[in-house]
C-alpha cells in the first residue's frame, strides 16, 4: 500500500491488473486474487500511470502510459 493524494492504493494489485488488462500480457501469476478482481481509482483524482520495462531475452524495452480516471476500474 502507498498513499496517492491521501488515499492508500495497493500497488501490487494495480501492477498485476495493469499488466494483465491494459498491456494484454499473457501467462500465469501467483496472485490470482489480484489478477481477477478489479481495482478502482478511489482517489477522486485522475492518475497517470507510466510503465517502463527493460529489454530482456523475451521482450523488447517497452513504454506505456495510461490515464486512470477517478472512479474507474482496471
Amino acid at each position: 500500500m502507498a498513499p496517492v493524494d491521501g488515499f492508500n492504493i495497493n500497488l501490487e494489485h494495480l501492477l498485476i491488473r495493469y499488466v494483465l488488462n491494459e498491456l494484454g500480457a499473457h501467462g500465469t501469476v501467483s496472485n490470482n486474487v489480484y489478477a481477477y478482481n478489479p481495482i478502482v481509482n478511489t482517489t477522486h483524482h485522475d492518475i497517470t500511470i507510466h510503465f517502463h520495462s527493460c529489454q530482456n531475452p523475451v521482450f523488447a524495452a517497452y513504454n506505456h502510459q495510461l490515464h486512470w480516471l477517478a472512479g474507474h476500474q482496471i
